[in-house]
């Protein structure tokens, strides 16, 4: 009776994820409403910096205070005030001795965030040629460091044209872990992000041939962007297999051959934090256990101060090499809807419910394609069997000038949080991430 009900939990189960997963293949993307529709372009496609500087200095409440501080005079033009702001640096009211209150402190660093974005990462509505920076960008005249509009004629037919015979390739992903397919290529974190990863051994002694890989390919759905806050969802297959085959035999030894299917939720807050929720599945179709789980992470960026400056921990900048530090909170929970056919391995099988975090570094190399990689996970048992204690070392060499191909050294000891299995392992194998 047991086995029947469970039975009917794994159908119902699998049909439940499974619709879960198609839901994120739905493509939706929206540009930042504070630039849409907004007339910012003027007659020679150049934005209009003037235009655009009323616009984030009234957007932000950028006021009296700020004019007084800078030597701006109340009424006049706003290209000024927001350059003379920006040589405060990120966060002018730290260099005004105490003359914001909250709330002008907070519009101020928000603003001054907003334009780092803009320049770092470009909305729908603009294009950014190369060369072009923030530094005196409301200093000089629309034509010089400009801002090129593409919401006009032949430019938005163009800019549509790229997008649509570019959206999939923009949407899809390949990692080696789930929660890093929140990542986007276009950021600085990219660089650290775990990579998928296969590889081929061959035993002369046992005349024997291992092939093992381990990947996941994402799809993000839909996206918005409003301010500063980024909104996500993520439908996502992946697989953790390895088999072995024997010289001279027809059947393969298949040690693991495990199919994951889930769909990610993010909510990321540029310069605060990012919030996701990911709801998952996985079935082992060598000993035929299945489980639903879902998992919480939160991972905070705290500022920290740079050469008069404030940035955050996606990543710290040095001479020769960068440092992202990595500091995840997690609550995860399971079910078992089917159990292993092994009595023993079923036997430690229970519903879970863990909770602890990821604790790491990363240190990529600024001017040689050499990337090193740390994390302790470490998630307590608030209810089943036992907690999840697992540590990865990978020490890999970029082979293209966008980080896509690795070659990857990595030990990994302890539980996979994602197979459930334990793991005590060298390998050397080829890497991939998109």
């Amino acid at each position: 009776m047991g086995d029947t009900k469970r039975g009917g939990w794994a159908q119902r189960s699998n049909l439940a994820v499974l619709a879960l997963a198609l839901c994120g293949a739905h493509a939706a993307s929206a540009g930042d409403s504070l630039y849409s529709d907004k007339k910012l372009c003027g007659p020679d496609k150049y934005v209009d910096k003037e235009a655009l500087a009323k616009l984030l200095v009234e957007h932000h409440r950028i006021g009296s205070t700020f004019r007084k501080a800078t030597g701006q005079a109340d009424g006049t033009s706003n290209a000024p005030l927001l350059a003379a702001l920006m040589r405060m640096g990120d966060t002018p009211c730290d260099k005004m001795g105490g003359a914001c209150d909250a709330d002008e402190k907070r519009d101020s660093t928000r603003l001054m965030t907003q334009i780092t974005l803009l320049f770092s990462n470009p909305q729908p509505e603009f294009s950014l040629p190369a060369g072009s920076s923030k530094a005196d960008f409301f200093l000089t005249p629309d034509q010089v460091n400009p801002l090129l509009c593409t919401t006009r004629d032949t430019d938005r037919q163009t800019a549509e044209a790229v997008e649509s015979s570019a959206g999939v390739a923009m949407r899809l992903r390949l990692r080696g872990h789930p929660d890093e397919l929140v990542i986007r290529r276009d950021t600085r974190e990219f660089r650290a992000s775990t990579p998928a990863d296969f590889s081929i051994e061959r035993d002369e002694v046992g005349h024997s041939r291992t092939v093992s890989s381990n990947a996941y390919v994402g799809f993000v759905g839909q996206e918005q962007v409003t301010n500063l806050t980024r909104t996500a969802w993520i439908g996502y297959l992946g697989m953790a297999r390895r088999s072995t085959r024997v010289d001279g035999e027809d059947a393969r030894d298949r040690k693991l051959n495990q199919l994951h299917a889930g769909l990610i939720y993010e909510q990321h807050e540029v310069g605060n934090h990012r919030l996701t929720f990911r709801p998952t599945y996985f079935q082992d179709r060598v000993d035929g256990t299945r489980v639903v789980a879902a998992s919480v992470e939160y991972t905070p960026y705290w500022p920290r101060k740079e050469e008069g400056r404030y940035v955050t921990n996606l990543l710290i900048n040095f001479d020769a090499f960068a440092i992202r530090p990595v500091v995840k909170g997690k609550l995860k929970l399971g079910h078992f809807t089917s159990r292993s056919r092994d009595p023993d391995t079923a036997a430690h099988q229970e519903n879970f419910l863990r909770a602890g975090g990821v604790l790491g570094v990363d240190i990529v190399g600024r001017d040689v394609p050499v990337e090193y990689h740390f994390s302790y996970t470490g998630l307590a048992k608030v209810r089943g069997p036992s907690s999840i204690n697992h540590i990865a070392h990978a020490l890999s060499l970029s082979l293209d000038p966008n980080n896509y191909a690795s070659l990857l050294l990595a030990y990994v000891r302890g539980t996979n949080e994602e197979t459930l299995l334990r793991e005590k392992q060298w390998k050397l194998t080829f890497a991939l991430r998109y």
